[in-house]
């Protein structure tokens, strides 16, 4: 089964004071590029970025070596529209993927065995993982759910779409989901500085 990681990163949390895409993980890069070095693990067999808020500075201050690039002009309207951009470049193709492994650039770490079990899991059109009773990211969608996906409402979230699907699998994570970097606060949690530093 071929398959294509898809990084949606088009949005801009309200709550950030900076630009999202351009958040400093630590000293040496960007939230955005420190989430793509985690994807870049992954054993797909391409790896695309939807960008949307500011892309022009975001392309230019972001290194996307080993990443195809898709601008989504619709990007404010929701997650949704950005996720649609990305599956019309593959299907546009000759030969698309035959499924997609879907994440969000605000999700700062996600485990490696995660990823490994939703690609050895059944063949239903969708396969979530639950981390402790919640589903969350990244979610592989094999392409006969693609159709549904792209005529959904925008605004939706995918989440709240794949519960009413018919056809979903979960996959237990004994692990905790990725932390979302979706303010100020929840980034300085977060960052590896942070993250090391001893209670006193």
């Amino acid at each position: 089964m071929t398959v294509a990681g898809v990084l949606l990163a088009s949005g801009q949390h309200a709550a950030l004071s900076e630009h999202q895409q351009l958040l400093m993980w630590d000293q040496q890069e960007t939230l955005l590029e420190h989430v793509m070095s985690q994807m870049l693990t992954w054993p797909v067999d391409e790896r695309i970025v939807v960008l949307g808020h500011d892309a022009d500075a975001v392309i230019s201050a972001v290194d996307f070596e080993g990443f195809t690039i898709v601008v989504d002009f619709d990007w404010h309207l929701g997650a949704m529209s950005s996720l649609s951009a990305a599956l019309d470049h593959l299907m546009r193709r000759t030969g698309p993927p035959a499924a997609v492994l879907v994440t969000h650039a605000d999700q700062a770490e996600t485990p490696l065995a995660a990823i490994d079990e939703l690609l050895a899991a059944d063949g239903s059109l969708v396969v979530a993982p639950v981390y402790r009773y919640q589903r969350g990211y990244p979610l592989l969608i094999r392409s006969g759910f693609w159709d549904r996906l792209m005529s959904a409402d925008v605004s939706t979230e995918l989440l709240r779409i794949i519960e009413t699907a018919p056809d979903v699998s979960d996959v237990r994570i004994d692990a905790l989901p990725a932390r979302r970097i979706d303010s100020d606060r929840a980034l300085a949690l977060a960052r590896p500085d942070k993250k090391s530093e001893k209670p006193h």
